[in-house]
């Protein structure tokens, strides 16, 4: 919660700017990160990836992709992928997460170069998706957006001063417990979190912020996907949203239902979806996008810049 607490302005809602990640330090660099723990590591080594294998670079705003303001190949197609810890990649290397496999294909499908725009935020929901992507649509302005909407209990909280927080109804006991004492704060709001969910509220708030997405993608034109964590996290809106819009199942049941074994099945902290269901995951996507859009992916054939 206090990673973002010496940003001063972090331009949530902004048009002009995109807004600071609300858990990552800008330009961090790590060997671990979140559920992908040394100590995890210790206690059950993944089979193929070692300590050295993972590595986690953040750009100057806190994200899992390169710089915003870095230059861009000249009629490069542009992918942002936004959602929770299964879009950062928690436990995979960053060239083999879904966004960067999609975004690496759809490049080679179209003969143009490709940007991967990761603004996944590990612990995240909907609220952050929709607001998001306020920003992400005027300023990166992205040609696909792809969602992944997680759990449906989490909620968003902005303080007075601009920190932002995450609150999660189904979080560890003993997480909480800790809370209560060295954060008094962040427990106060994990419970007033926890009386605003129900199986109800939580329903028509991913609604509510599903509809958000769904509006603001249309209004940029953008090609937009959607998908869930798992297929069962929509269960309850799914005769509410544009079924050919949705991509599933969702990466969090590829993993479940994986056969090639945790060498490729499981991430690196033997609980994140690993290499192989984020590759399937992304040519979930790529076909989905072909058939949906194929009118516009072939003006972008014909428009791109070649030699």
């Amino acid at each position: 919660m206090g990673a973002s607490a010496n940003r001063g302005q972090m331009h949530i809602l902004s048009t002009q700017r995109m807004p600071f990640a609300p858990r990552t330090e800008a330009s961090a660099e790590r060997t671990w990160q979140g559920s992908d723990s040394e100590e995890r590591y210790r206690k059950r080594p993944h089979p193929t990836l070692g300590p050295n294998d993972v590595h986690y670079r953040f750009n100057a705003h806190g994200y899992r992709c390169r710089d915003f303001d870095s230059a861009g190949a000249e009629g490069a197609v542009s992918v942002v992928s936004l959602g929770a810890s299964e879009v950062v990649g928690t436990g995979v290397p960053q060239d083999q997460t879904f966004s960067a496999v999609f975004a690496r294909s759809l490049g080679e499908r179209l003969g143009r170069p490709a940007m991967d725009w990761n603004l996944g935020a590990g612990g995240c929901g909907a609220d952050y998706i929709a607001r998001m992507l306020v920003s992400v649509l005027p300023v990166l302005r992205p040609d696909v957006v792809l969602l992944c909407f997680p759990h449906q209990a989490r909620r968003e909280h902005i303080h007075a001063d601009g920190r932002i927080s995450f609150h999660n109804r189904d979080g560890a006991g003993a997480r909480k417990v800790a809370e209560r004492i060295l954060d008094p704060e962040k427990f106060v709001l994990n419970r007033a979190s926890m009386d605003l969910s129900s199986e109800y509220n939580d329903a028509v708030n991913l609604y509510k912020n599903y509809q958000v997405c769904e509006a603001l993608c249309e209004k940029h034109r953008a090609m937009w996907l959607f998908c869930a964590t798992r297929e069962s996290f929509l269960e309850q809106i799914t005769h509410l949203v544009d079924a050919a819009h949705w991509v599933r199942p969702g990466i969090g049941d590829l993993k479940d239902a994986y056969t090639g074994g945790p060498e490729t099945g499981l991430a690196r902290d033997m609980q994140h979806p690993g290499i192989g269901p984020h590759r399937e995951m992304a040519s979930l996507l790529l076909d989905r996008l072909q058939t949906h859009y194929a009118d516009r992916l072939r003006l972008l054939e014909r428009t791109a810049v070649t030699g």
